[in-house]
């Protein structure tokens, strides 16, 4: 019998709020911090959960809401991560730089739970019997709060005094606010804005084009296949030629904006407009006319889009879709007098730059297939790991041969009657099949278990069952779990593939052959 104590697990949570942070120390000396602690207190430091906000803020609660933070409560609260374990963290202000009140709340939230958070840089642990009994406890986690809150308020004042500042330099005198020009200007060592030439032609060409009557993706598909060079992407998309077409700095005039937080997230307000501040790339008449053309739906180009937030997500795959011949994004176009028929095509090849994809994927018996299957979609998910999947893959194909095997037998006895050897072969088989689905059963349940997966499982699984599904929310879901779903046209199949490892096949359209007819499947696809 073994004697030795099962040790307390441990999990290591990092976080970090800005890009440069990425690039320093900051994610190595949080780990090493949590590695050290765990052997010196015997604590076994579980790394199935990735417990990373890498850029994320916890001045407004985004890591505990959004983040994994908030993964992490919710594994707790679903029996994955156990009562007694261990949060490890560099200081308390990784967990919330809210106001104190609110920041409170999130740390009893995690010792409510069972969970001893311990902040690395002291040795102090926080339980809810240390915070309910030890009043200076308490005091110390609060007076941490405070001053991680002030620290970030304070560093938020200084930053919007410097662009307070900026802009009124830049209002007053014309000097640039940052380095980062726009595209088709150059910042010189004096300080002062110039065109640069051949891009400005550009600018002043996409007007021209426009005022002759061409839409937006025919000016990028124009471009594209001229090769002519982008002024910051890799191609031009129909996007960044419609910005140029509502950027007011291609005739000089400067908007300074505000950033602002309304109902938690960022909104941007104009507070400032200086004319001639950058030099005009394309003349004043040029710039109200076409504003004029767009304004009564004159030009080739796209109605203006609803405010952010408010348009309905029509795209179930949006950002996740890719094109099986590129692996580039995949968008969704509308098609006939009334936009009823959506298709998915792939962004090149829409842009003329360079695929040479020739078919486009129908939504219609997408959104049916994902809604319809992929509850069986997930619940043959493969788990990541090598071993497991080509387990279970040779166990559904023994499986297959012995339901076979004992159609056959049946269909004897059928014809024959039962004889002892064919009884005998059947309850052997029978019992095969038997031990087979107990294997199966077994391994797909070590899937599920997967930490934090299992939980996203079940969330996608109930929000499909729904009357109504959300689109928004299968996607939202679908883009935790997956990194990209391949829509292979000419096989009519989906290939999701999973961030955790591995794929799965989904049949969105039989596109004919021998045997083939008009239905949706699916299937297992080992890594």
């Amino acid at each position: 019998m073994n004697s030795v104590a099962k040790r307390p697990k441990a999990y290591s949570y990092t976080r970090f709020s800005t890009p440069e942070q990425a690039k320093g120390d900051s994610a190595r000396r949080q780990i090493a911090l949590a590695e050290e602690y765990a052997r010196r207190n015997e604590l076994d430091l579980d790394t199935s959960l990735t417990l990373d906000d890498k850029g994320v803020s916890a001045f407004r609660g985004r890591n505990a809401n959004d983040g994994r933070l908030g993964d992490f409560l919710r594994a707790v609260q679903a029996g994955i991560v156990t009562k007694g374990s261990y949060l490890l963290v560099e200081n308390l202000d990784r967990i919330s730089r809210q106001v104190p009140r609110k920041a409170v709340r999130t740390l009893e939230a995690i010792v409510e739970s069972g969970i001893t958070v311990v902040t690395m840089s002291d040795g102090k642990a926080y339980t809810e019997k240390s915070l309910d009994r030890d009043p200076f406890s308490f005091v110390m986690a609060v007076l941490a709060f405070v001053r991680a809150n002030e620290e970030s308020e304070t560093k938020g004042r200084r930053v919007r005094a410097a662009w307070a500042n900026k802009r009124e330099r830049a209002i007053a005198d014309g000097t640039p606010m940052t380095k980062r020009t726009p595209g088709w200007l150059i910042l010189g060592a004096n300080g002062k804005l110039r065109l640069d030439v051949k891009k400005a032609a550009l600018v002043r060409r996409i007007f021209k084009m426009t005022l002759a009557g061409a839409g937006q993706h025919a000016i990028a598909e124009a471009f594209n296949r001229e090769k002519v060079k982008a002024f910051s992407a890799d191609r031009w998309h129909r996007s960044y030629v419609k910005k140029l077409l509502d950027n007011p700095a291609v005739i000089g005039r400067l908007i300074a904006h505000t950033m602002e937080y309304e109902d938690g997230r960022k909104v941007r307000k104009p507070v400032a407009q200086a004319d001639n501040h950058f030099p005009a790339a394309v003349t004043m008449d040029d710039w109200n006319r076409v504003q004029a053309m767009r304004d009564t739906g004159a030009s080739g180009s796209r109605s203006r889009a609803a405010p952010s937030g408010t348009a309905p997500l029509q795209n179930i795959l949006a950002s996740l879709a890719r094109c099986p011949l590129c692996a580039g994004t995949m968008t969704r176009v509308s098609k006939g007098p009334t936009g009823a028929t959506a298709y998915l095509t792939c962004a090149k090849k829409k842009a003329g730059a360079g695929c040479n994809a020739s078919l486009n994927a129908p939504m219609a018996p997408i959104e049916i297939s994902i809604v319809g299957h992929l509850s069986e979609v997930l619940g043959t998910m493969p788990s990541g790991d090598d071993e497991v999947d080509r387990k279970l893959v040779a166990v559904e194909d023994g499986l297959q041969v012995a339901i076979e095997q004992a159609a056959r037998i049946t269909d004897a006895i059928a014809q024959r009657g039962v004889t002892g050897a064919l009884g005998d072969r059947l309850r052997d088989i029978e019992a095969a099949i038997a031990e087979g689905e107990a294997k199966k059963a077994a391994l797909e349940a070590r899937i599920q278990d997967a930490p934090l997966l299992g939980m996203k499982v079940a969330e996608l699984a109930d929000e499909i069952e729904k009357r109504k599904p959300d689109r928004q929310r299968i996607n939202g879901l679908l883009r935790q779990m997956a990194r990209a779903v391949v829509v292979d046209v000419k096989r009519g199949r989906l290939v999701f593939q999973w961030k955790h490892g591995g794929e799965s096949e989904m049949i969105f359209a039989w596109v004919g052959g021998k045997g083939e007819r008009g239905d949706y499947g699916w299937e297992r696809k080992a890594r």
